[in-house]
C-alpha cells in the first residue's frame, strides 16, 4: 500500500544533551515513509556530530550544517527548501514524538482528506508530564467532533508550529520571518488556520514537550530583553496582519488573533519587564509601547485585549514603577481611551 512521504524538519542549536533522544523517537516511527531533515544552526557542541551519526546509520535522514548562527526561523526555511514530502512536521530538537505520531496523523489524511492535522502534546520535565489545558477537553474525543472550522477559538491556543501536519500544498509558499526569533512561530499558524480547508485534532498524543529552565531557553530569555522581544512580537504581529488582509471573512479570527498577541505575547513582556525593578527597563519599554500604540488603527486598539492587559491593572503596575515612568504608563492610557473613544463614536453614528 502506497504511503505518502512526511518530511520532518528539525532545527538544532546546542542540544547535544537532548539530541540522541529526540532523534530515536524520530527513526523508531511505525510510519514506514519518513525523511528526516536536521537542520544544525551552527552549533557549538556535539550537536552537529551526534546527527551525523544518525545519518550514517539511517538512511532517510539528511543533515545540513549551517556555518554561522542564523536563527530557527532560517533553519526551518532551510528543511522547507529541501523537504521532498507531500506532508511536513516540525519537531524541536529536544522534543519527543510518540512512537505512531505520524501513522496516527496520516491515518486522519487519509480517512479525512485533512490540509492540517493537530496532535495533542503533552509538557514533561524532570517531575513529570502533564496535558495542557487547552486539551483536557478533549481527552475523549468521538471521531463526529475532530474537526475544527474557523470559528474555534481552541485553535488560537496551539500556535507552535512542531507537533502538526501540514500537507505541503497548504504551505507551498509559506516561510518563517527570517528576522523575527521571538513570535516566530504565530504568522506561520495564522496562516495555515486561516487557509486550511480541512483541520483535525488527533484524539491522542502524539508530541511531548520538553520544558528546560536554562539560560538559553527563549522562554526565559524573553523578559530579560523585553526591548527586542517587544520589535519581535510587533514584526511578528505585522506579518500576521498582512495574511488577515487576503482572507475574506476575516472579522471574528481577526478579534482573536488581536487578542491573543495582546493578552498572550505582550502581556507576559511588559509584566515581566516591570518586575524587573529596573527603572530604565521600565521606561523603555513604556515608550516602546506608546510608539507602537499610536502606529496602530484605532480599531484594533479597540479590541478588549488592550484594556484588559494596560488598563485593568493599573494600580498595580502603578505601585511597580517611579515617577517618570507612571507619567509614561499615564500617557499609554491616554492614547488607548482616545483610540478606542474614536471607534466608539463612529459606531454610534
Amino acid at each position: 500500500m502506497y504511503e505518502p512521504m512526511v518530511s520532518i524538519i528539525v532545527p538544532i542549536y546546542n542540544v547535544e544533551e537532548y539530541l540522541e533522544e529526540t532523534l530515536k523517537s524520530l527513526v523508531e516511527q511505525t510510519y514506514n515513509n519518513v525523511e528526516i531533515i536536521l537542520v544544525d544552526d551552527a552549533s557549538t557542541d556535539k550537536s552537529l556530530q551526534i546527527a551525523s551519526h544518525f545519518a550514517e546509520v539511517y538512511r532517510n535522514i539528511k543533515v545540513i550544517g549551517q556555518t554561522f548562527n542564523r536563527g530557527v526561523s532560517v533553519a526551518r526555511n532551510t528543511g522547507l527548501d529541501l523537504a521532498n514530502g507531500s506532508y511536513i512536521m516540525f519537531v524541536d530538537s529536544d522534543d519527543l514524538l510518540s512512537k505512531n505520531a505520524v501513522q496516527i496523523m496520516m491515518g486522519i489524511v487519509s480517512k479525512y482528506s485533512a490540509d492540517l492535522v493537530l496532535g495533542m502534546y503533552k509538557n514533561f520535565n524532570d517531575n513529570g508530564m502533564y496535558l495542557p489545558a487547552i486539551f483536557q477537553s478533549y481527552v475523549d474525543l468521538s471521531e463526529g467532533i475532530r474537526v475544527f472550522d474557523y470559528i474555534n477559538t481552541e485553535l488560537f491556543s496551539n500556535v507552535y508550529t512542531w507537533g502538526k501536519l501540514y500537507k505541503k500544498e497548504l504551505i507551498e509558499n509559506l516561510y518563517f520571518p527570517e528576522n523575527i526569533n521571538y513570535n516566530e512561530d504565530i504568522p506561520f499558524s495564522m496562516y495555515t488556520y486561516l487557509y486550511a480547508n480541512k483541520i483535525y485534532l488527533a484524539p491522542t498524543t502524539t508530541y511531548f514537550y520538553r520544558i528546560r529552565q536554562q539560560y538559553d531557553s527563549l522562554s526565559l530569555i524573553a523578559p530579560k530583553n523585553p526591548i527586542s522581544s517587544l520589535n519581535d512580537i510587533f514584526a511578528s504581529f505585522k506579518v500576521g496582519m498582512e495574511y488577515f488582509e487576503s482572507f475574506d471573512d476575516k472579522k471574528y479570527l481577526l478579534e482573536i488573533y488581536i487578542s491573543r498577541v495582546v493578552a498572550g505575547s505582550i502581556k507576559y513582556i511588559f509584566e515581566g519587564a516591570l518586575q524587573t525593578k529596573d527603572a530604565l527597563v521600565h521606561k523603555k519599554v513604556l515608550e516602546h509601547l506608546i510608539n507602537w500604540i499610536k502606529s496602530l488603527n484605532p480599531t484594533i486598539v479597540y479590541n478588549q485585549s488592550f484594556r484588559k492587559v494596560f488598563v485593568e491593572n493599573g494600580g498595580q503596575y502603578l505601585n511597580l514603577i517611579d515617577n517618570t515612568s507612571a507619567k509614561l504608563y499615564i500617557e499609554l492610557l491616554r492614547i488607548i481611551k482616545f483610540k478606542m473613544q474614536t471607534v466608539f463614536e463612529q459606531k454610534n453614528i
